[in-house]
């Protein structure tokens, strides 16, 4: 991914101090990219594709649309689910899926980032397929859908007793329901 932004940077005659200065990234940023200690968050790449208008697919692998959806259909099918699945498990349209599948468009990173959460993988494997070993999730045995679950309540400022309160309520309608 770095040296497809060394590409764009260079086709339009910038230097990594243009590209800080006009995404607002700190130039430590990409030294750190470069020396390959970091690679910069997904809202940070989606600056960088913006700067040089092009998508976080392009970005990812120099071609546009490239492999992001083959790597989506195949983790559908390894888990036997639907992109309608996918959308309710995340709260993203299921046009975004559709546009994407005949090319009309890229998620943004936002989104790809909600699809790579529900997955249990990192943003850089949805986008290129290659996980990088420190990246690699342990809790990624648990099923996906209970982590997003987690993060939406997380992000909606549910208080976890809320939820363990909301478990053992299940549990007991269920008990009675086997009666």
């Amino acid at each position: 991914m770095y040296e497809i932004y060394c590409e764009l940077r260079d086709e339009k005659g910038y230097k990594d101090s243009d590209v800080a200065r006009i995404t607002g990234i700190t130039k430590s940023t990409f030294s750190d990219w470069k020396s390959g200690r970091s690679t910069p968050k997904q809202d940070k790449l989606q600056k960088i594709a913006d700067c040089f208008n092009v998508s976080l697919d392009y970005l990812a692998t120099g071609k546009e649309n490239s492999e992001t959806y083959e790597i989506l259909a195949k983790l559908l099918e390894e888990r036997n689910l639907k992109a309608a699945d996918v959308c309710r498990g995340t709260g993203l349209p299921s046009s975004l899926f559709s546009e994407w599948k005949r090319g009309k468009s890229t998620p943004k990173a936002d989104k790809l980032q909600k699809i790579a959460d529900y997955f249990g993988v990192s943003l850089e494997y949805l986008m290129t397929g290659n996980e990088k070993e420190s990246s690699v999730q342990p809790e990624s045995e648990l099923s996906n859908v209970y982590f997003s679950l987690a993060r939406e309540a997380q992000e909606n400022g549910i208080d976890p007793r809320d939820i363990k309160m909301a478990i053992e309520m299940l549990k007991k309608i269920r008990e009675e329901e086997k009666k």
